[in-house]
């Protein structure tokens, strides 16, 4: 099996280097009511690599670049829309 496979295959939970990363990051002194806005699921898992309670609006959610500028700079209107199904 060559290197590049190898790497591939090492499960990310248990990378040493993010690991350690992650480690450092829970550490540092961080506001514990933060909100993470991001198109795609990157905020999960930022939220759960921090132990951090999920505060997101976006959450689960994924939003293409153009509909996601449009929803950041008119945030407050679409925070006040109702939920439909």
């Amino acid at each position: 099996m060559s290197i590049k496979n190898t790497v591939k295959n090492i499960n990310v939970k248990y990378n040493p280097f993010g690991l350690i990363k992650r480690n450092k990051m829970r550490k540092s002194p961080i506001n514990q009511n933060i909100t993470f806005l991001c198109p795609n699921c990157m905020g999960d898992i930022l939220f759960h690599d921090l132990y951090l309670q999920f505060r997101s609006s976006t959450i689960n959610l994924m939003m293409y670049q153009t509909d996601f500028a449009k929803f950041v700079l008119d945030i407050d209107y679409y925070m006040s829309c109702e939920k439909t199904d």
